[in-house]
């Protein structure tokens, strides 16, 4: 008898990366890009804006020297619960560091790693990212598959920081964007009417998808094209206020 063979284990292959529809870029909704919030106080009152939530987050209160000061042997931080009111509802927020590669002053990887929760470095980053998407085309919402963002380079985004004053290097952006998309937050409420439906929420990282170019070509390529998806609340936002406005 022939020795029964052991089967084979199923390579699990990357999830193909799905294109974003043309009209994607062109849609009404992208003009909310611009602020993000309704046009009027009356509008604002009666939406539920995500957004408006997302900014209210005390996502980004832990300075890098803070940071330093509470952090563990070996490069580790602990999970972050910052506690908060929404329009007079308790909230908690959940932040869990990113951990990233230690670089030497060459850009070289040092075989170490480091946790680093998002802070004032990547909130400039976030908030010229989302000024740039509403730029036409940049910024796109595909409300099919709820996604939102932008396609850009590196050298706009570096222009955009500047001229608000926050010149910034490749590599400096590169570690921020690398630092958004690696660490995550959510949201918990002692709320038991829980208003919001935060706990209908999902877990997610600040920037749920980065598609960009290797650190070691950064200044090499510039121009480089790169995609970012933004938070799941942002795109909540953009949807729930584009329902209103255009589909009465």
């Amino acid at each position: 008898m022939k020795k029964a063979q052991p089967k084979k284990k199923a390579v699990r292959r990357p999830k193909a990366f799905k294109p974003i529809p043309v009209d994607a870029f062109e849609n009404q909704q992208l003009s909310l890009f611009q602020d993000f919030l309704a046009n009027t106080d009356n509008e604002r009152a009666t939406l539920s804006n995500a957004v408006d939530l997302w900014d209210s987050i005390p996502r980004y209160a832990l300075s890098r020297k803070n940071q330093d000061e509470v952090r563990l042997p070996g490069g580790y931080l602990p999970i972050r619960k910052v506690a908060f009111h929404y329009r007079g509802i308790p909230l908690t927020a959940v932040v869990r560091p990113a951990r990233i590669e230690v670089r030497d002053e060459a850009g070289n990887p040092t075989e170490e790693t480091i946790e680093y929760y998002p802070s004032a470095r990547e909130e400039l980053i976030e908030h010229a990212l989302r000024r740039l998407a509403a730029a036409p085309p940049a910024g796109f919402y595909d409300q099919p598959d709820r996604r939102s963002g932008l396609i850009f380079t590196l050298h706009r985004l570096r222009q955009e920081l500047a001229s608000q004053g926050h010149a910034m290097t490749y590599r400096d952006l590169a570690e921020g964007m690398d630092v958004l998309s690696l660490g995550a937050i959510d949201l918990e409420t002692s709320d038991p009417a829980d208003p919001l439906g935060v706990r209908h929420f999902a877990r997610s990282t600040y920037f749920p998808k980065l598609i960009g170019v290797k650190r070691d070509d950064l200044e090499k390529n510039p121009e480089a094209k790169w995609y970012v998806e933004f938070h799941p609340f942002v795109t909540e936002s953009i949807d729930k206020v584009y329902r209103i406005r255009y589909r009465r």
